[in-house]
């Protein structure tokens, strides 16, 4: 979503103001876009599709506030366009298209297909999923299967602990918020809940924000000393 209330623009009648409404909450997401189709020109992978899905999902990941709040008729928050653009810029996303061969079978009877991301314990860290499932309304007002596939999403830490999940059967979306519990490696697990027909194939992306997180540190160095790290691409500064 962005800001689409008391927005000073130009207004009909060759005069500028006040106005609100999609007509002038829609460019500023459109003109986000195109921001990170140009980044994604340089830092995305020759072989990386640069399609709605992986924008859409690199938007979300970059919101702000809202986060799955009990809905699943509505976004994941306010736009941030600095956040969105460092996400582009330091490659936390990935996007391709899979088929229903590309999920592996677990010995618990759950289709999976596993990526990952090295993270810093106390980041707080969202993970959205964007997939292009075709919509399958029977009518109007029906929401009890509107998606060709249904696709959840799951989060293990580096010990391979379940830190969130999220799985819903309305929109080709999932989105996670969570707060790295330690520092290592961790598998983002997009899950086949159903797949139909079974030639069908999916676009996917996985987009993630990484917020900074300002920890003291203290060590016994010729004497105690407060050191300030900031950490948001997994390195010491």
């Amino acid at each position: 979503m962005a800001s689409g209330a008391n927005i000073y623009t130009t207004i009909p009648g060759s005069s500028i103001g006040l106005t609100g409404g999609t007509s002038v909450a829609a460019p500023q997401v459109t003109g986000l876009a195109a921001l990170l189709l140009e980044q994604l020109k340089t830092t995305a992978a020759p072989n990386t599709p640069r399609r709605p899905e992986l924008l859409k999902a690199i938007i979300l990941a970059s919101a702000l506030h809202d986060i799955e709040p009990g809905t699943e008729k509505d976004g994941l928050g306010g736009i941030d366009a600095a956040m969105a653009m460092t996400i582009a810029q330091q490659g936390w996303f990935v996007a391709e298209t899979v088929s229903e061969a590309d999920f592996s079978l677990t010995p618990e009877g759950e289709y999976q297909r596993t990526y990952s991301a090295n993270l810093v314990r106390g980041e707080k860290v969202r993970l959205v999923l964007v997939y292009n499932s075709q919509a399958h309304y029977t009518s109007i007002n029906d929401f009890s299967n509107v998606t060709l596939s249904e696709l959840g999403l799951r989060v293990l830490d580096p010990s391979g602990s379940e830190v969130d999940f999220s799985l819903h059967f309305v929109e080709p979306m999932e989105g996670v918020e969570f707060i790295a519990p330690e520092t290592g490696t961790y598998s983002f697990v997009v899950v086949k809940s159903f797949w139909a027909p079974t030639n069908l194939q999916e676009r996917i992306a996985l987009a993630w924000s990484r917020d900074a997180t300002y920890l003291p540190e203290l060590y016994n160095q010729a004497g105690w000393a407060s050191i300030i790290t900031l950490r948001n691409n997994g390195t010491m500064t």
